[in-house]
């Protein structure tokens, strides 16, 4: 049996731990090493994991802009648009953690709008040293 950790009163046992590392590994080639990664950059690439594995979406499409022409020329609201989304990308992760962000321009000469929505799961933010 490896060796106990603890760390807060809770136990842990490190073969296990060094037993994700290499599974991580195995799956991720930035992560054989010892060396020390990025946290954040670490998460995305286990979300997109976990939701490459456990996608339920019918269509398979790797250019969301597609869907985003689409949408313009239908004039689908932020529901609808959603909708069409998760028909090519539906897990549990994308229900839990993405988003939409609209974005619209707008011309001057005739005051036509178009609204676009695309898709994010991360809203990165500056913390203030103070």
């Amino acid at each position: 049996m490896g060796h106990i950790i603890r760390y807060r009163n809770n136990t842990i046992n490190q073969s296990v731990m060094v037993q994700f590392k290499n599974i991580i590994g195995d799956f991720g080639n930035d992560y054989r090493t010892s060396n020390q990664q990025d946290a954040q950059e670490f998460l995305i690439w286990l979300l997109d994991k976990v939701h490459e594995d456990l996608n339920t979406g019918t269509q398979r499409d790797t250019n969301y802009n597609v869907m985003e022409s689409n949408f313009l020329q239908r004039n689908q609201s932020p529901d609808d648009a959603l909708a069409e989304r998760r028909l090519s990308h539906c897990s549990v992760i994308t229900s839990l953690f993405e988003a939409q962000l609209r974005s619209s321009i707008r011309c001057c000469s005739c005051g036509y709008q178009k609204f676009i929505y695309d898709p994010y799961m991360f809203v990165s933010l500056q913390v203030p040293q103070e």
